[in-house]
């Protein structure tokens, strides 16, 4: 992203995933930090039913999105390192203006 708008970055991960689950026996862990987070959760969740489905997830500070008028959300709006108005423009960047946070694939 910028240059490549979701689902750009989750088919890739998908992709990454089939690959791994056909190149080895061994058991599957997603791993992600920040947006790599998001990403792992959203490879687990979608593949949740595939044969060789991750057995777990390493999630690093995800976005999973969520009530962002509530919780945290609002209690912490203004946080110096990560702001709601940060959080917005950083789903901007990944996506299209006004991303729908009710696909899985976007916000798991």
């Amino acid at each position: 992203a910028p240059e490549h708008l979701h689902p750009a970055a989750f088919d890739d991960a998908v992709a990454a995933f089939e690959w791994a689950a056909a190149a080895t026996d061994l058991p599957l862990v997603l791993c992600g930090e920040s947006a790599g987070g998001n990403l792992a959760a959203a490879v687990a969740q979608a593949t949740r039913n595939h044969a060789r489905a991750a057995i777990g997830q390493v999630l690093i500070y995800p976005e999973l999105g969520g009530d962002e008028s509530a919780g945290s959300y609002s209690e912490h709006a203004e946080a110096p390192l990560l702001s709601v108005a940060d959080i917005a423009f950083y789903r901007d960047v990944r996506s299209t203006r006004r991303q729908s946070l009710d696909d899985p694939t976007f916000s798991p």
